[in-house]
């Protein structure tokens, strides 16, 4: 492309006229065009979560890197003062660019995205190259007045999540990329799960599965069912429920032999195993991710649960989304959101012998 100097923002031009390496991997008529800053050595220029180019001297530390960005394009010197200082919550990969330039005496900045020798006369012309392409073509550098590396830095998702802050980083990522994987969630009932949507309804494409066969007796079943179907409704939520039929004997079966032993005990362990196991042959196959609204309770051990979900993981190829979601007070959350919406709290975990120990 080219263009008449006269033309644009005499601000932006300075900059890039005299430092054009240092201040732009694109073309001028391309950052023009976006939201851009300027401050003394400071230059930022935004486009959906992408920083397209940016240059800082004493200015930049007080840049926030750790926001977020789908791309962050940035020259070498600060690529290097960045990688040393700066710990990213979010993985980059990085591809590195070649930009160099050549000066004239001309009227006209003439830019190419790959190199092109200019013809007739020029202010001033770039180009810039992917590294392997300079190699390959064995362009060499002394044709050149100026040149610097750039790097590309592109957002890594977040795959594997076997911590709350890599769950938490994971949210902050899909309210970058949009990209929301999908989540068979395990809820116990209404009121647990009121928190536990809130907090990922927006990054997660979530079906719930209501499997619970623990819970006596089957009006309590029933009523916890229903109290599902109210918050999501509550909540202006588009979830599907996948219900499994009731057989409190399933569960009587399962923890034979453990049923005298109290609260959060291997008779727990057991409950918080049969439930995670049926999730896991549910979300085989068809979700990107499994887990439970389980962690949420003060009164269940949320190492148990991760312990058990990271087991299954393995067994049944489907991710396990880690839980913990009384952290940063989600059970108190769950309870204002239940007090908000009216929802029934019931007053024991769900089994006979959480309700007749109570």
């Amino acid at each position: 492309d080219s263009m008449n100097i006269t033309n644009k923002d005499s601000q932006l031009l300075n900059l890039y006229l005299n430092n054009p390496c240092e201040y732009s991997l694109f073309p001028l008529n391309l950052i023009s065009k976006y939201n851009y800053k300027i401050n003394n050595d400071f230059l930022v220029c935004f486009d959906d979560d992408v920083i397209y180019t940016y240059n800082f001297n004493k200015t930049f530390e007080k840049f926030d890197f750790n926001k977020g960005y789908k791309k962050i394009y940035i020259n070498e010197r600060i690529y290097n003062k960045i990688v040393k200082r700066i710990n990213f919550k979010l993985r980059y990969k990085a591809k590195r660019f070649i930009k160099a330039c050549k000066y004239s005496d001309g009227e006209l900045i003439i830019e190419e995205p790959t190199y092109k020798k200019p013809n007739g006369s020029f202010k001033l012309f770039t180009t810039y190259f992917e590294e392997e392409l300079f190699q390959r073509e064995n362009i060499e550098l002394s044709i050149f007045d100026d040149y610097v590396i750039w790097y590309e830095l592109s957002l890594i998702e977040i795959e594997s999540i076997k911590s709350y802050e890599e769950l938490k980083n994971k949210i902050e990522e899909v309210s970058i990329t949009n990209n929301k994987p999908s989540l068979l969630l395990h809820s116990c009932c209404g009121p647990c799960s009121s928190e536990c949507l809130r907090m990922l309804s927006n990054a997660f494409n979530i079906t719930i599965l209501y499997y619970n066969p623990n819970i006596y007796p089957k009006e309590e079943y029933y009523h916890r069912l229903e109290e599902q179907y109210r918050i999501i409704k509550a909540l202006n939520l588009d979830i599907k429920v996948i219900e499994k039929d009731y057989n409190h004997n399933e569960y009587l079966n399962y923890i034979n032999g453990y049923e005298n032993l109290g609260e959060k005990s291997k008779r727990c362990y057991l409950c918080y195993e049969q439930r995670l196991i049926e999730t896991a042959k549910a979300a085989n196959d068809k979700y990107d991710y499994f887990t439970t609204t389980i962690s949420i309770s003060p009164y269940k051990i949320s190492k148990w649960l991760n312990e058990i979900g990271l087991k299954l993981e393995k067994q049944y190829n489907v991710k396990y989304l880690y839980s913990d979601f009384k952290q940063e007070n989600g059970y108190l959350k769950s309870i204002e959101l239940s007090k908000k919406y009216n929802l029934y709290r019931q007053d024991y975990c769900g089994c006979e012998f959480s309700l007749y120990n109570k």
